[in-house]
């Protein structure tokens, strides 16, 4: 990998993780692109952006937008995605009331990893090429 011999390529489907912040109970979907530019020049943090749209996450009135340390940590520091919407929901629920706690204790004892989402890569290098 030093050399440039060994190029890997990560992918991930997002679509997917809309589906695992859906089944959580957190209202996902993306962005129109006009709606994600106007984001992109008020928000204080860095919001993600694909094909110029980005992910809105909402629940109870409360809204984020996935960010770059996000899919950052998804791809680097191996968190699996309904980790990450666990964090997400826990985010958006601050835990102020016994109703949001009972949310939370329940999506933390659901498995939401996705066979669709996971996949194995198998890398064949031929050294002779």
């Amino acid at each position: 990998m030093t050399f440039g011999d060994i190029k890997i390529f990560i992918s991930i489907n997002l679509n997917e993780l809309i589906i695992i912040f859906r089944r959580l109970g957190i209202e996902a979907d993306w962005l129109s692109r006009s709606e994600t530019t106007k984001i992109s020049l008020t928000s204080k943090n860095s919001v993600f952006t694909f094909k110029n749209r980005a992910i809105e996450c909402k629940l109870n009135d409360k809204i984020i937008h996935v960010g770059g340390g996000l899919i950052f940590r998804i791809l680097f520091s191996h968190l699996l995605p309904s980790s990450i919407a666990k964090f997400m929901m826990n985010g958006l629920l601050q835990l102020e009331n016994t109703e949001n706690l009972e949310k939370l204790v329940s999506a933390s004892k659901e498995d939401y990893s996705s066979p669709s989402f996971v996949q194995e890569i198998n890398l064949k290098v031929d050294p002779y090429s």
